[in-house]
């Protein structure tokens, strides 16, 4: 596997995507974003909005994000993702290393915020899972069980 250090690439399946409401974080350093699938389970998150990330088998959509500043980036998102640290108890999202597999059927090494192990009981009860592995078709459906609405009132 490369070294950590020079991976320059996130895999991103809910708020960070393209046109979602968290993407304006991650456009400054976006040099490419091509459509893309990762090997987990996609959960929604009952009444918050956003996907988390699960070890899995099913098929996640989602897109692989080619970054300019690839320390800045992570640097900006860990705290949004409420990530401290490798294995730190703390951590909201656990960032680690996955294969992405391109619409070309390419393999890729990126970054990834998913459900830490010591979390995946409590989060997997308190969500529904999305069957189709696609954010964007909650979305586009209708189906998300949070007023998107509501966070533009504030």
């Amino acid at each position: 596997m490369q070294n950590e250090q020079y991976i320059d690439k996130i895999f991103v399946y809910g708020s960070l995507m393209q046109g979602m409401e968290n993407h304006f974080l991650l456009a400054p350093y976006v040099k490419t974003v091509n459509p893309a699938t990762v090997r987990g389970r996609l959960l929604e998150l009952t009444g918050e909005g956003y996907p988390m990330l699960f070890s899995g088998d099913e098929i996640v959509h989602g897109e692989l994000v080619y970054l300019t500043d690839a320390a800045t980036a992570l640097a900006l998102l860990d705290p949004l993702e409420g990530f401290v640290g490798p294995g730190d108890p703390r951590n909201y999202y656990e960032r680690c290393l996955v294969a992405v597999t391109d619409q070309q059927g390419g393999e890729a090494n990126a970054w990834v915020y998913l459900c830490p192990p010591q979390a995946e009981a409590r989060c997997w009860a308190a969500g529904e899972p999305i069957v189709s592995g696609n954010w964007r078709t909650v979305i586009a459906q209708g189906q998300a069980r949070h007023k998107i609405e509501t966070n533009q009132q504030a």
